[in-house]
């Protein structure tokens, strides 16, 4: 090939590569961050679940919680972005107690079963977590929320459907916008 002929090929695959690149983007602003393309979509029905409160050991089920907005935040004490989220979360279900929204830190291990309850105490008694709402799902609702990576977070709204999903950190300002949303939704 000649040199002009290597350009101009050159010039074509990082013209190629840059709109790939500039795709992305685009379709990860308007329709959630490329991680969360996997997890269930906005607008399907929530999968029912049912799982054990950290705090006094009883069921939470997903039933009991109709009519409200449900904030899951799935997340395990060995996930350093889940620890940097936890009081974030923990802050919006005191900022939202009483106003039909129940907010559930669905801890979890990377196989997807409960952690030691007595190491998810250690946590929260060194993060000052006491109040974070933990409870603890079967590894069932893991894979019923299509959830493999963390912090995953999903809002459901009133309706039981899918209004708002992220993987990653999410920041406060975010989770209260889907909140809000949901709540007049």
């Amino acid at each position: 090939m000649s040199k002009t002929a290597d350009k101009v090929l050159l010039f074509v695959l990082v013209a190629l590569i840059t709109a790939a690149v500039v795709g992305g983007i685009l379709d990860a602003v308007q329709n959630g961050s490329e991680e969360s393309q996997h997890l269930l979509a906005k607008g399907t029905l929530a999968p029912a679940f049912t799982a054990i409160r950290h705090a006094d050991k009883q069921p939470v089920n997903s039933a009991d919680l109709k009519g409200k907005v449900v904030v899951l935040d799935f997340w395990g004490t060995w996930c350093p972005p889940c620890r940097e989220e936890a009081p974030v979360v923990r802050d919006l279900a005191k900022l939202y107690a009483g106003k039909d929204v129940a907010v559930l830190g669905m801890d979890s291990t990377m196989e997807g079963g409960p952690e030691d309850p007595a190491m998810v105490q250690k946590f929260l008694d060194q993060a000052k977590l006491q109040d974070y709402p933990v409870v603890y799902p079967p590894a069932s609702t893991l894979v019923d929320f299509k959830v493999d990576s963390f912090p995953t977070l999903y809002v459901i709204g009133r309706d039981g459907k899918i209004a708002f999903r992220d993987v990653g950190t999410v920041s406060e300002r975010k989770l209260r916008d889907a909140i809000d949303a949901a709540l007049k939704g």
